[in-house]
């Protein structure tokens, strides 16, 4: 009797081989982890010292900083909602990234009590949308 072996039996096999090789789950980092928490501070300390110019930029360091836990007082949080509503006291004229990530951060924070700044800001994004759907 002949026994035929089809290529697919190999890729089965060596999968299954390195199933029972490493067994149970991997090791892995939270965001709780004392190396995980490390490199978070060293990335924030670097922000600090950031003097960023455009609006997304800030927004984008606000964030980290939100995510950390940072409340609405913290300088940079602060620095990034004078500058969105500096941006939206006149028309709106951030870049396309810049007014997402600043209606992103401004939802993130405070949804409610930014709400006119937030709408202000989507408004500009749709009134530059092309009819194609596009932004480019």
């Amino acid at each position: 009797m002949q026994v035929l072996l089809r290529p697919g039996c190999f890729s089965v096999a060596g999968i299954a081989l390195l199933l029972a090789v490493f067994p149970g789950s991997a090791a892995a980092h939270t965001p709780d982890s004392p190396e995980v928490r490390t490199v978070i501070k060293k990335g924030l300390k670097y922000l600090e010292t950031s003097k960023e110019g455009r609006l997304g930029g800030r927004c984008l360091i606000a964030l980290a900083f939100l995510k950390d836990g940072a409340d609405e007082k913290h300088p940079k949080v602060v620095e990034a909602v004078n500058a969105c509503l500096a941006s939206t006291k006149g028309e709106v004229g951030a870049d396309i990234y810049s007014t997402g990530i600043a209606i992103i951060f401004l939802c993130t924070l405070n949804p409610s009590k930014y709400q006119p700044e937030i709408v202000k800001l989507r408004d500009s994004l749709e009134d530059r949308q092309k009819s194609c759907g596009g932004w480019g």
